[in-house]
């Protein structure tokens, strides 16, 4: 598997991105997101997206864009897996590949909206170390806002004192 910056050139990969499962309703704005939105807004340069490729196929993929009142907090949009392939960790790698991009960037939070069934997203967010907590916007109490600090690049790299040994005689 290839990680590869996803531009609008890969349109053709997203509308027929398979993701949404039976009785998981958020999966299917996710799936139509990717489908009908995603090539437009990585033109626009309202988004970026990562994907991860096996063979020739986009087997799940990343989104997100800057928070609009604070540049240096992301929100990730969208984390999908295509249909056969969860399960394998490929959320996690891609989860894992944004913080990394964030901390290069010196980025200081990633937000996610994750809906409350989404058990698989929660259990994810908080083993990467997110503060998970209900959305104060969603009145109905479907969404939490998942919060992932990112940690800063130390400014000065460790150095070991080189190890002396002492031959012999």
């Amino acid at each position: 598997m290839e990680f590869v910056e996803l531009g609008p050139q890969h349109e053709g990969h997203f509308v027929d991105f398979p993701c949404a499962r039976h009785r998981q309703p958020w999966t299917e704005s996710s799936e139509y997101a990717i489908r009908h939105s995603l090539g437009w807004n990585l033109r626009a340069g309202t988004v970026k997206a990562l994907g991860v490729v096996s063979d020739t196929d986009l087997v799940g993929l990343i989104i997100w864009a800057p928070e609009d009142d604070d540049p240096a907090c992301w929100q990730c949009i969208v984390l999908a897996v295509r249909s056969g392939h969860q399960g394998q960790g490929i959320g996690r790698q891609l989860k894992e590949k944004l913080l990394e991009r964030a901390q290069a960037q010196e980025i200081r939070l990633i937000n996610s909206l994750v809906h409350r069934d989404n058990l698989d997203m929660l259990k994810l967010n908080r083993a990467l170390g997110a503060a998970v907590i209900p959305d104060p916007d969603d009145a109905a109490g479907e969404h939490f806002i998942c919060t992932i600090e990112v940690q800063p690049k130390s400014k000065k790299a460790r150095t070991r004192s080189p190890s002396r040994s002492i031959a012999s005689k």
